[in-house]
């Protein structure tokens, strides 16, 4: 790095595991707008908290006055689509532009930054039920105004097909001359550790292979039962493809879920750590009453760990008050 950077005659190309790298920081969790918003939104939502104002300023759903909030989380995914989506794209395009010697080398990266497309973009259908896929990321190269896929089996085949081509790749064994990822890998190049300290690096790049394909392979998986419903032919498929080697294929343990190393993004100046947002939900947001008294009915433990009891308890002399001057209620 240092003869790159202070020989002015040095040819300046960049080695893919480094762009991998920095798009792949901080991966599908960005920025603090996002934190809060799969908190508050979501959950808003999903009427399991409620703000404080209720339904007088529309922040959850109300039927009588026809407000609800809108899940600003599905705008991050988009936004997601066509950055890191069209990154990945870039990426694969110069990796494709390399001689054949070094398309062998980034095989593999070639195949999982198709795994990560694939990823964002169905997310996308699913939410929006249309996006621009199959003529985007084109720009000057072709179609500077690429047309909307409406989302339909064949989108959704043919997003399959690709992701199952990027998963034979990762399921072959690796090439003689690979490049391994290793730390250049934020999400499958570490093991995060138990503590609050910065993780190891994996050292196993035979495991790391393995671990994105059980990525894709689950990934592949969870897009069939998406669509089960209306393609159960290509459900059968991909059940039968996935789970034929066994549940090796697949992950087994959230342990191998995708964990992204979030070490500060520049461009929030390490705002993604400011846990001023996140905390207001035990300020501004309650659980609602029917998420609770169904935990109650299902005797479910995680109860106390979801919700913490608030002053109103039975030695509260505002609750004695009102059970005692409105028994009707009680």
């Amino acid at each position: 790095m240092r003869e790159l950077n202070t020989n002015p005659d040095t040819i300046s190309e960049t080695d893919p595991r480094y762009v991998f790298m920095n798009v792949m920081q901080d991966f599908d969790y960005d920025s603090r707008g996002f934190g809060e918003a799969l908190m508050f939104n979501t959950a808003v939502k999903m009427q399991y908290f409620v703000h404080y104002n209720g339904a007088t300023d529309g922040t959850y759903c109300d039927k009588l006055a026809n407000t609800y909030v809108t899940l600003r989380t599905t705008s991050y995914m988009y936004d997601w689509l066509y950055a890191k989506g069209y990154q990945m794209t870039q990426l694969q395009k110069y990796i494709d532009g390399l001689d054949e010697y070094e398309q062998l080398q980034y095989k593999d990266l070639h195949a999982i930054c198709g795994i990560v497309k694939v990823y964002e973009a169905f997310r996308v259908f699913q939410n929006y039920g249309a996006a621009i896929y199959s003529q985007a990321f084109q720009g000057l190269e072709g179609n500077l105004v690429p047309t909307y896929d409406i989302f339909d089996n064949s989108v959704y085949e043919s997003l399959d097909d690709e992701l199952a081509g990027y998963i034979k790749v990762l399921a072959a064994p690796a090439e003689e001359t690979a490049a391994e990822l290793g730390e250049f890998d934020p999400i499958y190049g570490y093991i995060v550790s138990s503590t609050p300290t910065a993780p190891a690096t994996r050292g196993d790049y035979t495991q790391q292979r393995t671990l994105w394909k059980k990525f894709a392979n689950s990934y592949r998986l969870y897009m069939a039962w998406i669509m089960k419903d209306v393609d159960g032919t290509r459900f059968e498929k991909v059940r039968t493809e996935v789970l034929d080697g066994g549940l090796d294929n697949v992950f087994q343990s959230a342990d191998e879920g995708a964990y992204a190393f979030m070490n500060g993004s520049n461009d929030n100046s390490g705002l993604i750590y400011n846990s001023d947002g996140t905390n207001s939900i035990s300020v501004i947001y309650s659980v609602t009453d029917n998420f609770i008294h169904y935990l109650k009915q299902l005797k479910d433990p995680r109860l106390p760990l979801l919700a913490r009891n608030n002053s109103l308890n039975k030695e509260n002399k505002a609750i004695q008050w009102m059970q005692h001057y409105f028994r009707t209620r009680w």
